[in-house]
């Protein structure tokens, strides 16, 4: 390890860590044939093999050799990957309530609220299957962040026609354009 430590002093000081003669910790690096990219259950699998791993050698090594660790970068993303879908149902069921709450402050009708509320979980229905069945995406971060965020933009949408609709009246000019309009067509019989 010397030898090596002193012929190659670029590499050897990212991987070894000598004071003076004698080595005090070193870098391992492994390459396994597991893909970052794979499932976050299978990855944490894998993980979990390491844990045992070097518990194991923990336990049979010296009182001066029995700290080694590992670590990956796929582990952090597949915790994380696993923690926001677990947390999407959660997630998503406060901003439906939030959002009704919202639609009833505004417009103080319950039965708009209800409409609005069934509209937006419909919605929301729609697009986990057409993006689970249809497309057949298997479900992870990106789309649980997707589904979460389009939870906000069609509950926007639809809160502005709830609002609108609340506060049009039988007087509304508006309104009583559009009835004249749809009995003349009705009286007619156009189209």
């Amino acid at each position: 390890l010397v030898s090596f430590y002193y012929s190659d002093p670029i590499t050897a000081q990212q991987t070894l860590w000598f004071e003076g003669r004698q080595m005090k910790a070193c870098q391992i690096e492994f390459r396994a044939d597991v893909a970052d990219t794979s499932a976050a259950q299978k990855i944490l699998k894998y993980k979990a093999n390491w844990d045992s791993f070097i518990d194991t050698q923990n336990k049979e090594a010296s009182v001066t050799g029995h700290r080694a660790y590992h670590l990956s970068g796929a582990w952090g993303r597949a915790e994380a990957e696993l923690a926001i879908i677990a947390s999407t149902e959660v997630t998503i069921a406060l901003s439906v309530l939030c959002s009704g709450l919202g639609i009833l402050l505004f417009t103080r009708d319950p039965w708009l609220m209800v409409v609005v509320m069934l509209l937006v979980i419909g919605i929301m229905a729609g697009l986990g299957f057409f993006m689970i069945t249809i497309m057949s995406w298997k479900v992870g971060a990106i789309e649980v962040i997707s589904l979460v965020v389009f939870v906000g933009y069609s509950v926007t949408y639809s809160l502005r026609i709830a609002y609108d609709y609340s506060r049009v009246g039988e007087d509304h000019p508006d309104l009583q354009f559009a009835e004249r309009h749809a009995m003349m067509k009705l009286s007619t019989g156009s189209p």
